[in-house]
Parts: C-alpha cells; structure tokens; sequence
C-alpha cells in the first residue's frame, strides 16, 4: 500500500469514528512463539467478538439488533516462507476500534470490560493478552486513534487491507 493509500485509510478510519464514536481502542496480541496464518487468527478473532455479545447479551446473542461494533487492522511482520493464500505473520496482533453491543450489562465499567476482554481472549489466544483503552471525546482524539492504527498500512510488509475485520 502506498504512502497517499494509507493516508485515504488514515481518513476512512477518522471517518467511521466521527459516524460511529466508537469508545474503545483494544489491542488484542497473541504472543505465539511461532509464526500465525491470518485466517486462524481471524477465526479467533470472531470467535473472541461472538463470546464478548454473549456475555453482553446473553444466551440469545446472536438474534439482537445490536451487536459489538469494530475495525480489526492486523498487525504483524510476514513470512518470506508463507503462501499468498494464507500468509503467517510474526508477531501478529489486531489494533480494534471497538462499540461494546449495548445490552443487559451495558452498564459495565471500563475495568470490568477490561477484565471480561482479557478472560475471554485467553480462551482464543492463552498466551496472548489484551490493551483496553477509552478513546477521548474530540477530533484529536479520533484523529490520535486512527493514526495509531494505521500506523504501518503503508510498510512493505504491511498486512493489506484485504485481511481488515469490520464487524
């Protein structure tokens, strides 16, 4: 991806967070000593978003009309020894801008959403670990955020747009 391409994602990202205020900035790391294909760790991924409704919304999670909201960038350095059609990455991780579902325990607080993210991904990633952030009212905020986000979308070895999650 070009310099001008991650910029327009940069924008795309400032974008969705002045739509949708997002309130979370979550890291979700794996830590796996080895090399991750990205579709497994995709797989984990949703499989961590379809735990966190159903703790959010109960049993019956998957029938509410609102769900967890969120852009998942990957973030890793690729293989030379990998397949195109489903690459392994070092140290791969997901930056997410994130809604919790509003639900019966939408009344939680930061740290309890902390604590029930991080318990949850250790049943995806038992290794791996999880940076929970508010994301502050206000432009810079957001501007911060996406910045952050899109940080290595133009590096030659960047994982391409083609692997974003949006949820």
């Amino acid at each position: 991806m070009s310099y001008t391409e991650s910029k327009r994602c940069q924008t795309a990202l400032e974008d969705y967070c002045e739509e949708h205020f997002p309130q979370y900035f979550v890291t979700l790391h794996f830590h796996s000593r080895d090399p991750l294909h990205i579709y497994p760790a995709q797989s984990s991924l949703r499989h961590w978003a379809a735990m966190v409704d159903r703790k959010l919304l109960g049993n019956r999670w998957s029938l509410a009309k609102s769900r967890t909201r969120y852009i998942a960038v990957p973030e890793g350095h690729r293989c030379h020894q990998s397949s195109s059609a489903n690459p392994a990455f070092h140290d791969l991780h997901y930056h997410l801008i994130l809604t919790p579902a509003e639900g019966w325990k939408a009344s939680m607080q930061e740290d309890d959403i902390r604590v029930l993210f991080s318990r949850l991904w250790t049943k995806c990633a038992p290794a791996g670990d999880v940076d929970l952030q508010s994301i502050p009212d206000g432009d810079c905020g957001r501007r911060r955020v996406s910045s952050y986000v899109c940080k290595r979308v133009s590096a030659p070895d960047a994982i391409g747009p083609e692997y974003f999650v949006l949820a």
